[in-house]
């Protein structure tokens, strides 16, 4: 039986002995077991430690409940044991940041394995921070002279006596729209640099403060950036701390990693600016015969990249939230019922949104579609949800289920006034959640989407190598476009034009009529 503690900073040097001592961990290159970067997010104490037959199990507290860390332990049994040792003690367990070579030694046979891209890892050669070369870093390469030549700068070591100078530059960081979410594991990070073995360098610009690094050198050579701020009044400041501090401290390894982008658009786009030489991939167990059938099922059904439909799965499949018909002993068709929210006739209401609904193909046309519906609509009833929708291939077929078409497309109007735009990258999802309110603002019906909704939406279909655009024409903004090259998943238009861009061929769009309810079917 697993007896959890608290993790404390006594603990490193276990996690260290086991973290070299790891065949399965020969070429790995990511940061979760790194010792100094379980401990620095541990100010709060809430990560958990346990012991069993040599093996290190590791866990801590999210929205959840507890999500698990590969086992660490000196041999290829004892990580398969330890995961066992895992689903033993909680049998519906998430298992997160397991590795490619770690899923080879995975054998129970109901775990299925999904790709985790928001906590991929993004891996560099810390060459090209430090010489800037290539064409591929022209535009990083400008800002730094630009730096150089603008400011008189300094790199130092942080001492103790600093802390107050940090602390604000901190705040002023904040204060100018910087996230703040590790600003508490910065600040733990800063009191322990020693007992974490980790190192801070603080670069100034005429003898201000304008930008922070911490890091490490793991037990297996390789860098691990934990940190990074900079002040963006200070052009160039980013690149500056980058090319400085890793000179400094990585010009000797192979590698270094700047960790994951946590599903932040903003960031995804600022470490993919560096061209990074891989993305190590993580994946996310999860044990259950239920997910693992319908996921199954569904990988038959639909064309959907693998990464696309194990983002879905990771973020939207439970086990009581799949709707299902049995024969034969085994799923035969299907669903996902999703929570969210619609503003319709004034209201807001919950609702039910249908995902990935499939059936097998030897069991097709014996009514079971008919018979899931049915059962995805009583459990919309029992959730007190008003209305129950999905967004079909085909929404005919669907009718006789009982569903109608909400949402009227039609063509760009041929007669709007036709105007040059650019497409511009849109990373920034509060951007588009902006653009979608103003857009909705006086519709009689549409799904609402917060700024975290946005963020899911487009790292969802990322996934398939969407990118949403803004619709510009010189500096005003008339929408914005999700496509993927000529093939559009959305698109928004604030006013009645005909935008002309030479990417991208918009008299094959369709958009939600303007004299039309806007967006639901």
């Amino acid at each position: 039986m697993l007896t959890f503690r608290k993790l404390t900073l006594a603990d490193q040097k276990l996690i260290d002995d086991l973290f070299i001592k790891a065949p399965y961990l020969n070429d790995y290159h990511a940061s979760e077991l790194v010792s100094f970067n379980l401990l620095a997010w541990n100010y709060q104490g809430d990560n958990e430690i346990a012991m069993i037959e040599d093996i290190v199990i590791l866990r801590s507290l999210d929205k959840r409940g507890y999500v698990y860390l590969p086992p660490l332990a000196d041999s290829n049994d004892k990580f398969k044991q330890g995961i066992k040792i895992i689903h033993e003690y909680d049998p519906h367990a998430f298992i997160l940041g397991i590795s490619e070579q770690m899923l080879s030694l995975v054998d129970i046979p109901y775990a299925l394995s999904l790709y985790d891209d928001d906590y991929a890892e993004y891996i560099y050669e810390p060459q090209n921070f430090i010489t800037l070369k290539g064409n591929k870093l022209y535009r990083k390469r400008n800002l730094w002279h630009q730096f150089e030549k603008k400011y008189n700068y300094e790199l130092k070591d942080y001492q103790s006596s600093l802390q107050d100078e940090v602390l604000s530059f901190l705040r002023r960081y904040t204060n100018e729209g910087g996230a703040d979410d590790d600003l508490s594991a910065i600040c733990y990070a800063l009191d322990h640099l020693k007992e974490l073995s980790l190192f801070a360098d603080l670069l100034y610009a005429n003898q201000i403060l304008v930008a922070i690094s911490i890091g490490g050198i793991s037990k297996r050579n390789y860098g691990v950036v934990l940190f990074e701020k900079a002040d963006y009044n200070y052009i160039g400041s980013f690149v500056a701390i980058a090319k400085l501090s890793y000179e400094k401290r990585y010009k000797n390894l192979e590698v270094i990693t700047r960790q994951e982008d946590m599903g932040i658009t903003e960031l995804r786009a600022a470490k993919l600016s560096w061209h990074p030489t891989e993305k190590e991939k993580k994946y996310a167990l999860v044990f259950s015969q239920k997910i693992k059938s319908f996921y199954e099922l569904y990988a038959s059904a639909f064309s959907d990249s693998f990464a696309y439909r194990d983002y879905i799965f990771l973020y939207d499949a439970r086990e009581h939230n799949i709707v299902s018909v049995e024969r034969d002993q085994k799923m035969v068709s299907g669903l996902i019922l999703v929570d969210r929210n619609m503003h319709y006739n004034g209201q807001n209401w919950p609702i039910s949104l249908i995902v990935g609904m499939a059936t097998a193909h030897a069991y097709r046309r014996q009514g079971l579609l008919k018979e899931v519906v049915k059962k995805a609509i009583k459990e919309a009833i029992n959730l007190n949800h008003a209305f129950i929708f999905l967004y079909p291939v085909d929404s005919q077929y669907y009718i006789s289920s009982g569903f109608i078409n909400y949402i009227l497309e039609a063509p760009l109007d041929i007669n709007w006034p036709h105007i040059e735009v650019t497409l511009e990258a849109a990373v920034v999802p509060e951007l588009l959640a902006d653009i979608y309110q103003q857009a909705t603002t006086g519709k009689e019906g549409y799904m609402e989407r917060s700024s975290k909704r946005w963020s899911y939406f487009m790292n969802s279909l990322a996934q398939d190598g969407t990118s949403f655009d803004l619709i510009k024409h010189e500096k005003e903004v008339f929408g914005y476009l999700a496509h993927n090259g000529e093939e559009a998943d959305e698109a928004i238009l604030l006013k009645p034009i005909f935008p002309v861009n030479s990417h991208f061929d918009f008299s094959k769009l369709k958009i939600p009529s303007p004299l039309e309810i806007l967006l639901v079917r």
